[in-house]
């Protein structure tokens, strides 16, 4: 197909009105289209094609366009608006406009779940302290813990489905079998708060369960807050700019690992190197739980196969 892409595409066209599972069918319009430079199309049918490689060049020259066009006028609107802000934020301390809104947001603060949620972001900054107070039981609850959970589970499942084609591990949405990612997600957490809370029973922690759960939950936070944007922005960059997207991701997660770390340290009042020793015992232990786990698996699967085939046997007898 070289040199002749605006040729050969009736042909191809034609080929997907009989077979539409041909991938090279849709790669050769989708070069077609880029070398007509009709991007939009392209992108369609790189996606189409399942080629990352080619979806991320198009997406490329299609972003160089819209830049040339409209980077001005965005320039303009965030200077302007820059500048309402600047005045509108004058005006308010003079005038206190938010005032009322200040007085509500004081009051919902009285409301446990609101203090918790602004909590959070103390957390992030004073990560340390924050666990001491989870510790006394000043702050945290098993409720919004729960609810952390399922946020973290939602930003998960959320974010497969609106990461960029270029970074999304599953070229399209009905590859994503929900059910699985949730497992996947939610067993690791339950591993961990039992692993962990299991090994600290033995190893002198100080840590209740309670302490366990909420501060691991905590701990998740920067993954609830970051990933969706994340996966957001990814709809926004190349492969050109792929350390970005994953300097980020790599950067949530470590974060999320550091404040894990720091849980354990401050929840169980462990030093260093009994820091250490927990969590590789935690991990080790989680792994032992997984492994007994397949193995009932397969010994009960290999019973029920064994009781099914005797009970087929009878009736067939019978």
């Amino acid at each position: 197909m070289e040199g002749f892409y605006t040729e050969a595409k009736p042909h191809f066209e034609n080929v997907l009105t009989y077979d539409g599972l041909v991938i090279m069918a849709y790669q050769a319009i989708a070069d077609a289209y880029y070398k007509e430079q009709d991007y939009s199309n392209a992108l369609q049918f790189y996606r189409y094609a399942e080629d990352r490689d080619g979806y991320s060049e198009t997406f490329w020259e299609l972003r160089n366009a819209v830049l040339q066009r409209y980077l001005g006028s965005a320039l303009g609107v965030l200077f302007g608006g820059w500048i309402v802000m600047g005045v509108f934020t004058r005006l308010e301390r003079r005038h206190g406009w938010l005032e009322p809104l200040r007085r509500l947001a004081h009051n919902a603060r009285q409301i446990r779940l609101v203090d918790d949620l602004v909590f959070l972001f103390r957390f992030i900054r004073q990560p340390a302290d924050s666990f001491y107070y989870i510790k006394q039981n000043l702050r945290g609850s098993l409720l919004f813990a729960l609810l952390l959970y399922a946020w973290v589970v939602l930003v998960r499942i959320v974010s497969l489905y609106v990461t960029g084609f270029v970074f999304n591990p599953y070229a399209s949405s009905w590859q994503i079998y929900v059910e699985m990612e949730i497992v996947n997600t939610v067993l690791p957490i339950v591993l961990w708060n039992a692993a962990n809370y299991l090994v600290a029973t033995i190893s002198d922690g100080e840590g209740r369960l309670r302490h366990v759960i909420i501060g691991s939950a905590y701990s998740l936070f920067p993954y609830a807050l970051f990933a969706l944007p994340i996966a957001l922005i990814s709809n926004l960059l190349t492969r050109n700019e792929v350390f970005i997207y994953t300097f980020s991701t790599q950067l949530v997660l470590v974060w999320c690992g550091i404040m894990l770390v720091i849980m354990v340290k401050e929840i169980h009042n462990y030093s260093a190197s009994e820091t250490l020793k927990n969590i590789l015992t935690t991990l080790f232990t989680m792994a032992m739980f997984l492994l007994t786990g397949y193995i009932l698996y397969v010994l009960f699967n290999q019973l029920y196969e064994f009781i099914l085939a005797i009970i087929q046997e009878v009736s067939l007898r019978g």
